[in-house]
This record gives structure tokens, sequence and C-alpha cells, in this order.
């Protein structure tokens, strides 16, 4: 019959290869072999100069340009640059790392001790289940300087990342 001709197909293309009994169920029935049950973001943890940004949409930039022809502000706004120095006086003391990972963000400011101090930056909400964070890796015998900065920006917590995680002088995190 079809099936059993089926049947014996798949059983040869397993042998074929070394798997496990829980991947070859997986196969057999179909079903996907992982998952993941939380939701992961990721942190530029670069330095600023080596950080890519995100443009706005065209029709906002179209729009922008007919407003204000000389406007600099096409970029969007993100987590590192404009909502973590803007955070509230009460998470003060929070790094990115763990800003990010509790946190979302609704567009509408509503006082209270999860606004942010900027109301167009509208204000946190508390995650259930926290972010798994995935940030660039770099190692430490090749690329000192990158994977000192990653740390200090992901850990210590700033304000104004120029001035608190650069030394002026030598324009060196080290």
């Amino acid at each position: 019959s079809v099936f059993s001709r089926l049947f014996n197909i798949g059983c040869r293309s397993l042998a074929a290869r070394e798997c496990g009994a829980y991947e070859a169920a997986d196969m057999i029935l179909g079903q996907s072999l992982f998952g993941k049950s939380r939701q992961v973001k990721y942190i530029n943890a670069r330095q600023p100069h080596l950080r890519s940004k995100m443009l706005k949409p065209l029709n906002e930039l179209k729009e922008m340009e007919k407003v204000e022809p000389n406007s600099t502000d096409k970029y969007e706004k993100d987590w590192i640059s404009t909502y973590y120095p803007d955070r509230p006086d009460s998470l003060e003391a929070m790094c990115l790392y763990d800003f990010r990972r509790l946190h979302d963000r609704n567009s509408r400011w509503v006082e209270g001790p999860l606004a942010f101090r900027s109301e167009s930056n509208g204000t946190l909400i508390v995650r259930k289940n926290p972010y798994l964070i995935s940030h660039a890796t770099y190692n430490f015998k090749e690329k000192q300087e990158e994977y000192c900065y990653s740390l200090l920006l992901l850990f210590k917590p700033f304000r104004k990342e120029s001035e608190e995680l650069v030394d002026a002088q030598s324009a060196s995190c080290i």
C-alpha cells in the first residue's frame, strides 16, 4: 500500500543518519524540533560610531521635509540613546541590560513612577516574563576596547553615554 511504502521511505531516510529517539519521533509526527517560550531582544552594545540606526518610514520623512526642510531628526528613537537615558528617577541605578529586559514602552504618557522624564517618550510597562537579551560579543584578547565598552554599556548605569562611559582625554573606555 502507499502508506507502507511512505513509511519505509521515512524509515530509510531516518536510518541514513544518526538521530535520537525524540528527534525521530518529532520528525515522523511533523513537529518542530525546537521552540522558545520567551522573546528575545537585541541590544546593539557597540560603540556609538559603530552602531547602525533605523531610518523613519519614507512617508514620515517626506512629511517632515514639507514641514521642516532642514530637519536632522530622520532616525527612529531607540532604547540606548533615547529611552534609557530618559528613564524615570526611580530606575536611576538600573543598568541598560535589566532596563530593556524588564520593560516595554507605552507611547502614551501617564504620570507615575514609570513615566519617562520626557512626555514624548511615554511610559514604561513592567513585563511579566522578562526578555532574553542578545548582544554583540567580543573576544577580549582580540578586541579589548570593544569588549570592555559593551560590558560598560550593558551593566553600568548612565545618563549621558558620551560623558560617563568614555574617557574624554584618551577616547577610550579602558
